[in-house]
């Protein structure tokens, strides 16, 4: 038999075979004929492990639908006894007093933005079973969300789902929004919904602390490293100091730059005042030696001991309360906005050390075994995000919720930042980004916003997002100063995986 004629009996018998209710090939991944609109979905997979089952999470995508988007979740349990979608997926009935309620946000990391959920349906509260899976939607704001994009899904006990699509309502690989009733998160999260991101970057000697979002950057330095006491002249030290602030305004155009200075409630108010207008003065001119200021609209001036950082006289406070703050509002960039690189070495480890992906096992005051695990970190636009897996190796319950830093901590240093798993570069530590939320707005972390007491041999997952350090590989470290009590701990060389 011929070639040609083989491939006609092939063709022959595939369509008799269709015609007699047999399944048309499915090619190239196109939705077949028959097709259920649940099995055209433009969605993402992720296979993870809950208490004792292994589960099949699928989503996506997200849909716009005016000043609303949704996001589809649908899980089946694969094996292992059936869950519940609420216990997987928590809800908390008052966020309000820490952190935001929902188990569900999109990231838009390319327009560098968070959106919390609002709200969900009621199918976050199904069972979870091998014959029928839970499919359950998030409400999220839609500002500045595009269809044909790609988002970020941080999601309660699954992780990062990243390369998320966003599509309008009635396109193909999109569902109609659900006319299921929605569950209404605590009223005072459904404002501001949408928040742009904060990069946050920890000057290892404590020496400043920056805060970098799309349309700001904000820096304090500490005057007991750039002035000796009631003087208004810069230290040698201060030089440093000033160069990487300057590195920092070679990432801008232009704009305007303001710097202000701050002292302590100690002496004469008068004097006080005095003195912080000649120490803005001071840094004014430092700066425009090191960089060409004549690009900003730039000023200089003191509020003496009127706007203290932080409330309270003690030392701690008084220290963080004297200091020069730069603020810049720029009109343009030059590149990506990535913090310059230092040569400063890494500070000596305070805790247990462990490499890549081996991780590290973490005893705490009360005897309890914690091992931590990260296997690399994945490079979307100018964010890293990471996944680490913390197990309860021995001892009591273990609970992984100081590594998350929910909400103001105090000072020194930005609120919400301290005891953060953070990533240690050169002269820095950074923190997890950040976003404000509330009226009045309070800072917190892009983390899980849910950790759960885990029991011998249970483990959760983490999920983090850092600023881009421009690193191939990244040390974590649990070693800022309020630790809580919890035993410090350093992860080093994870590699960094994608653009």
């Amino acid at each position: 038999m011929s070639r040609f004629a083989l491939v006609l009996l092939i063709a022959a018998l595939m369509l008799m075979l269709y015609v007699r209710g047999g399944a048309a090939p499915d090619l190239g991944g196109l939705p077949a004929a028959g097709r259920s609109a649940e099995q055209s979905l433009d969605t993402r997979r992720r296979q993870v492990t809950y208490q004792r089952s292994r589960v099949d999470v699928e989503v996506g995508p997200v849909v716009l639908n005016g000043s609303d988007a949704f996001v589809r979740v649908s899980s089946r349990v694969t094996d292992g006894p059936a869950i519940t979608a609420a216990s997987m997926y928590p809800q908390r009935t008052s966020p309000a007093a820490s952190g935001p309620g929902l188990p569900l946000r999109v990231l838009d990391l390319e327009n560098g933005t968070t959106h919390d959920a609002t709200a969900t349906s009621a199918g976050r509260s199904a069972q979870i079973t091998a014959q029928s899976p839970a499919v359950w939607y998030a409400r999220v704001d839609s500002a500045g969300l595009q269809a044909g994009k790609k988002v970020a899904v941080m999601l309660t006990s699954v992780g990062i789902v990243d390369g998320v699509a966003v599509r309008r309502a009635g396109e193909d690989g999109a569902f109609n929004p659900p006319s299921v009733a929605l569950q209404d998160a605590d009223p005072a999260w459904k404002q501001g919904a949408t928040s742009p991101l904060e990069a946050t970057y920890l000057a290892t000697d404590d020496s400043s602390d920056t805060t970098v979002s799309q349309d700001r950057m904000a820096v304090s330095l500490s005057a007991d490293v750039l002035f000796a006491t009631d003087s208004a002249q810069l230290t040698p030290r201060a030089d440093g100091v000033l160069r990487d602030v300057a590195a920092h305004l070679e990432l801008y155009t232009g704009g305007s730059l303001a710097i202000t200075g701050h002292t302590d409630d100690v002496g004469d108010e008068a004097y006080n005042q005095k003195l912080s207008e000649r120490r803005a003065a001071s840094v004014h001119a430092g700066l425009g030696k090191l960089t060409n200021l004549g690009r900003f609209q730039s000023s200089a001036a003191g509020r003496g001991e009127r706007a203290p950082r932080v409330a309270g006289t003690s030392p701690a406070a008084r220290r963080a309360n004297r200091r020069v703050e730069i603020v810049v509002n720029p009109s343009g960039m030059n590149g990506e906005a990535r913090a310059p690189r230092q040569d400063t070495p890494l500070p000596a480890p305070s805790g247990v050390s462990g490499e890549g992906r081996r991780g590290v096992v973490v005893t705490e005051p009360d005897g309890t075994r914690v091992r931590l695990e990260i296997d690399r970190v994945r490079r979307v636009n100018r964010y890293l995000l990471g996944e680490v897996r913390v197990t309860a190796e021995s001892g009591r319950q273990a609970s992984p919720a100081e590594l998350m830093s929910y909400g103001s901590q105090g000072s020194p240093g930005p609120a919400g930042t301290a005891g953060a798993l953070t990533l240690l570069t050169p002269g820095r530590r950074v923190p997890p980004v950040q976003y404000r939320l509330g009226s009045p707005p309070s800072r917190f972390t892009v983390t899980d916003p849910f950790t759960r007491s885990l029991e011998q041999g249970q483990a959760q997952v983490l999920s983090f997002v850092w600023p881009d350090t421009g690193e191939d590989t990244v040390t974590l470290a649990y070693e800022h100063a309020r630790r809580g009590g919890k035993a410090p701990f350093r992860i080093t060389g994870v590699p960094v995986r994608g653009r």
